[in-house]
């Protein structure tokens, strides 16, 4: 527990040092942990929400891949990493944090479901249609947000077509 807060507050002092906050992010993903320790879970969600730190969003999404959180921390990290997919980090950061999202996206803003449906495409590279069709797969999605979906499946890669399938 000691070591696990010294990473916590390390991390959580990224405007300080952010190569030490680099350091202890890979430090927690590299834990073994199966569940993410109390300590780290505020620490990382705080991460995902503060702009300043947003140059380490991707190892923090890295952390939360490596170690999920547990059932009581799922609802606040789920709520952080949905903040991810509707900001201005690159395609494959917000893919990342969407696919992450414990139990899959309850729901998909606009913003997130026009990036998920474009990047099913098959002339997307083949680890943006494989995030982009998981997350589609385990979401939530509205009756339009379905139409849009099964408008999209004609340009949509063949191999994906079983995944996507199974948001319907």
């Amino acid at each position: 527990p000691a070591i696990q807060e010294l990473l916590a507050q390390t991390a959580s002092q990224a405007s300080v040092s952010p190569v030490a906050a680099r350091i202890a992010l890979a430090a927690m993903a590299a834990s073994g942990h199966k569940e993410l320790p109390l300590a780290w879970a505020a620490t990382l969600a705080d991460l995902l929400a503060t702009e300043s730190a947003s140059t380490l969003t991707p190892d923090v999404v890295a952390t939360l891949r490596a170690v999920p959180p547990a059932k009581a921390q799922a609802e606040k990290i789920a709520a952080a990493l949905q903040k991810v997919g509707d900001s201005t980090a690159t395609v494959e950061i917000r893919l990342a944090a969407l696919a992450i999202i414990p139990g899959g996206a309850k729901h998909l803003s606009d913003t997130q479901c026009d990036l998920l449906l474009k990047s099913i495409d098959r002339e997307q590279p083949a680890t943006i249609r494989g995030m982009a069709a998981d997350v589609l797969s385990k979401a939530k999605l509205s009756p339009a947000q379905l139409a849009a979906l099964a408008n999209r499946l004609p340009a949509a890669n063949p191999p994906a077509l079983d995944r996507l399938l199974g948001a319907f």
